[in-house]
């Protein structure tokens, strides 16, 4: 039995890292069983169970991976005491199902307690400290994610070395750092190298690869190269389809980077497609009032006014401004785009109901 179990949970391991997540699942569900009819539900052995189950659902069924994670991390907590790596782990694997709920305020200060058990100069340090400046990141602050992010670049990059998985990880944050300061050639020679490195060692059709790939085609956008980073957003968007399916939260958020970068080259009516097939997805999900799908709402709205659609450009742009202006954790530039979105769609409105017709000219 005990055999049987640490051959479901590594085989488990293996199909993640894959990308294989179906076969992942049925392994850990499998291992499940076993550890609960073993140990019990509340054992330490389950607790490893629901810690990987956690990570593995957090994109594809984000709450039930929020609640597997708490819950490995109560028992842990519990078992071991505070300041054990093992719960330090459970606290990082939460935050990481955390975010993917939009609650990134609390991903934040779990991370930051998570920081104050850490031994410095430990692999457990660095994993902290990325994981921190990852989420820092993702909210848009970019001075406070700098120091965590180099600091887990200083302890988990080799610099004359080629990164492993791990090392890349660190390297993919250090190019998002970049990106946000503005350093957008810095950007992109990080991010190249990550891509270079998670291809050789995962294969091109990995999520992880895909992910590279929409971070890689964002530095394009910026740096005015539009049409590069729309076949590079395509190739993430086809990635990330294959290897999870469209239900998948990070399929959503693949359609409307790529419809924000198809709007540039003006090709408004393809990236209203894409953002009404995102938001259908992040209902399903995580609710239309999560931070990623209003501001892709935000983009629909915007998009819409391109072509015409003003009244359910109004109607979007206003439901959007309503959530995210009483939001104070949303990032600032999320809160702006939205008030910037529904002036326009008002602007539009004036200029639709109150221009004369052509019988009155």
């Amino acid at each position: 039995l005990q055999a049987r179990t640490a051959t479901l949970l590594a085989l488990g391991g293996v199909y993640r890292r894959a990308g294989q997540s179906d076969d992942a699942l049925r392994s850990y569900e499998g291992a499940l069983t076993l550890q609960q009819q073993r140990y019990g539900e509340d054992s330490l052995q389950a607790a490893t169970v629901y810690s990987e189950l956690g990570a593995l659902l957090a994109k594809s069924e984000p709450q039930r991976g929020v609640e597997l994670a708490q819950r490995a991390l109560d028992i842990r907590r519990d078992r071991l005491g505070p300041g054990h790596p093992q719960v330090t782990r459970a606290m990082i694997r939460l935050a990481w199902s955390l975010v993917a709920v939009g609650r990134a305020p609390e991903q934040i200060a779990l991370l930051e307690r998570a920081r104050e058990g850490v031994r410095p100069g430990t692999v457990g340090e660095a994993e902290v400290e990325h994981a921190l400046g990852g989420a820092l990141l993702h909210v848009g602050r970019c001075e406070e994610a700098q120091p965590h992010v180099l600091r887990a670049v200083e302890l988990g990059v080799e610099p004359d070395r080629e990164p492993d998985l791990r090392s890349a990880s660190y390297l993919f944050y250090l190019g998002g750092l970049y990106q946000c300061l503005g350093r957008f050639a810095d950007a992109e020679a990080q991010l190249e190298r990550v891509l270079e490195a998670r291809t050789k060692l995962l294969g091109p059709a990995h999520p992880d690869v895909a992910e590279v790939l929409s971070q890689l085609a964002q530095t394009h956008t910026l740096r005015g190269q539009g049409i590069r980073a729309a076949e590079l957003q395509e190739q993430a968007l086809e990635v990330w389809r294959e290897a999870v399916g469209d239900e998948h939260l990070d399929v959503a958020s693949s359609r409307a980077a790529l419809a924000s970068t198809l709007r540039v080259l003006g090709r408004s009516e393809e990236a209203v497609g894409h953002l009404r097939a995102a938001l259908d997805v992040y209902e399903r999900g995580v609710g239309l009032e999560h931070p990623d799908a209003l501001f892709a709402s935000a983009t629909l709205a915007d998009t819409l006014l391109d072509i015409g659609e003003v009244d359910e450009a109004l109607r979007l742009a206003r439901f959007t401004w309503t959530h995210l202006s009483a939001n104070a954790t949303a990032p600032p530039v999320q809160r702006g785009y939205a008030s910037f979105v529904l002036a326009l769609a008002l602007w539009g409105t004036c200029l639709l109901y109150t221009s004369p017709s052509p019988r009155d000219r």
